[in-house]
């Protein structure tokens, strides 16, 4: 299962995503949102943190759309 995390660098709740994903100890890739914005615009995404997972990308509101998003691939 592939996850990649789409954040930016001053993005506080990024921040927060990627502490909860490494306490529980699940592997992702990093990626720089601005640098895959044409890409992320033509998914109808405008803003991080966005979590993809196999192929499907997920706008993180919270910790708590995170633990949902996890849940549903039986991750969490």
């Amino acid at each position: 299962m592939t996850i990649i995390l789409y954040t930016t660098p001053q993005c506080p709740m990024c921040k927060q995503v990627k502490k909860f994903l490494d306490d529980l100890r699940i592997q992702y890739e990093e990626r720089n949102a601005q640098v895959y914005a044409n890409y992320l615009l033509s998914k109808g995404f405008m803003s991080v943190p966005l979590v993809e997972i196999d192929g499907v990308i997920y706008r993180v509101q919270s910790l708590n759309t995170l633990i949902l998003i996890l849940q549903s691939h039986n991750l969490y």
